[in-house]
């Protein structure tokens, strides 16, 4: 039996005469980034303002009306004169009268209300000399028969004061009215008893009933106007 042939070997490829392709160029390091800069003091803006608070809005005024006196509340303690009340509020709603005019009575009424109140006191001032006058007289130890003794020593007593002296001392007793105070005559009286002490009084007692006002306030208006 003949033997199979043995096959060629194949042919060994021809080396390539074209050139290798070149190495990729490994790519560049990334530049480090530069610091940032400070921030410019100038270039730093301001922080941002709160809004203001909006004022509130004006409230409503009440419509004008006439004065009230029944709504007047006056300061605690003080008391009001009814008519006087109403007569300053008869002239505040009067719109017939022009300013001047109601400024003009606003001020009569004004002045008639302080003359009001000095007559009050001077009358008050007046009841209290007469209740104290009053006293003196129903006094047992200075009063009744002894006025005129008691007067008599305490006028030598003031006028050894020396006359400006006297004058002035006199002239406090009037103005105070403390001439006619029962306590300031005991103590007057007193005091000029002591004082004139084993000396002898002089003058003559008033005939019939003494004036005390016009012994103790000889230079009062009142006693003048009688003159």
């Amino acid at each position: 039996m003949a033997d199979a042939p043995t096959p060629a070997p194949s042919p060994t490829p021809a080396p390539s005469s074209a050139p290798s392709p070149a190495p990729a160029p490994s790519p560049a390091p990334a530049p480090e980034a530069a610091p940032a800069p400070a921030p410019s003091l100038a270039a730093t803006p301001e922080p941002a303002k709160a809004d203001a608070p909006k004022p509130d809005a004006p409230k409503a005024e009440p419509a004008a009306g006439p004065f009230d006196p029944k709504a007047f509340k006056p300061p605690e303690g003080v008391k009001v004169d009814a008519a006087q009340l109403d007569a300053f509020a008869g002239i505040i709603n009067d719109t017939k009268l022009s300013a001047q005019d109601r400024g003009s009575r606003l001020i009569e009424l004004h002045n008639a209300e302080l003359k009001k109140v000095g007559e009050a006191n001077t009358k008050s001032w007046s009841d209290m000399q007469q209740k104290w006058v009053g006293e003196i007289k129903a006094d047992t130890t200075i009063g009744g028969d002894k006025i005129p003794a008691t007067v008599a020593t305490i006028a030598k007593a003031i006028d050894s004061l020396g006359a400006e002296g006297a004058k002035a001392f006199r002239e406090a007793l009037d103005v105070s009215g403390a001439g006619n105070h029962p306590a300031v005559v005991r103590g007057l009286q007193a005091w000029a008893s002591k004082l004139t002490e084993g000396g002898h009084v002089t003058g003559n007692p008033p005939s019939g009933a003494p004036d005390t006002k016009a012994l103790f306030f000889p230079n009062s208006p009142e006693m003048k106007g009688t003159a």
